[in-house]
């Protein structure tokens, strides 16, 4: 009798034994297919990337002129500046390239207007870089202190959305050229440095029309 029980308690442990057995196995199997499903759905989901330059630009116009500072490309992708990640994660969805900055379009908007009151200013020359995210102001020799401090004072308040540079030499004397037009003349005004860099483009219309 004590024989037979042993044995069926050998029997049953066995069965148990067997039974955890195949456990690790359909677990490891059922994880797998957890995982095989997610990658899948992961890999669907992903957005081709963006390439047209005017689907970027209507994101940007989208998000508006606070959310955002510009389209650029990167290593042949497109990136679109932001400043706010749940506007990086619109621009991501697209398929795009999201870069989070700190100044927007509006705020370097608002520094440069500052800085186009001043234009009168000789040796002087300013310009929004997108990349940068800054107005980058170039002063030249010969600017007075007086108008070097009616520059800083006018871009005061916006901190390291603005950088001054000093520069040796000086801007020449504008260059007046003709663009003919059907029906009038525009004289194209192009501001250079003496290495003959392309500083400032100003458009005038003539004074009478055809």
């Amino acid at each position: 009798m004590i024989a037979r029980n042993a044995f069926r308690l050998r029997k049953a442990g066995g069965l148990r034994a067997k039974t955890s057995s195949r456990v690790p196995g359909e677990a490891a199997a059922a994880a797998s297919g957890i995982l095989t499903l997610t990658t899948l759905t992961a890999a669907q989901a992903a957005p081709a990337p963006l390439t047209d330059p005017a689907k970027a630009a209507a994101i940007a116009d989208q998000l508006g002129n606070k959310r955002t500072v510009g389209i650029y490309y990167r290593n042949e992708r497109l990136v679109v500046a932001v400043t706010d990640q749940a506007a990086a994660e619109t621009v991501r969805s697209a398929g795009a390239v999201a870069e989070v900055v700190p100044h927007s379009t509006a705020e370097l908007g608002s520094a440069k207007a500052q800085l186009d009151q001043l234009a009168g200013i000789r040796d002087t020359a300013w310009s929004t870089d997108q990349i940068s995210n800054r107005v980058n102001v170039q002063i030249y020799d010969g600017v007075s202190d007086a108008d070097r401090s009616r520059i800083e004072k006018a871009v005061s308040r916006y901190g390291d959305a603005v950088k001054i540079t000093e520069h040796s030499g000086k801007i020449e004397i504008d260059r007046l050229r003709y663009a003919r037009r059907p029906g009038r003349n525009i004289g194209i005004y192009l501001r250079w440095d003496e290495l003959g860099h392309h500083l400032h483009r100003r458009v005038q219309r003539a004074e009478r029309q055809r």
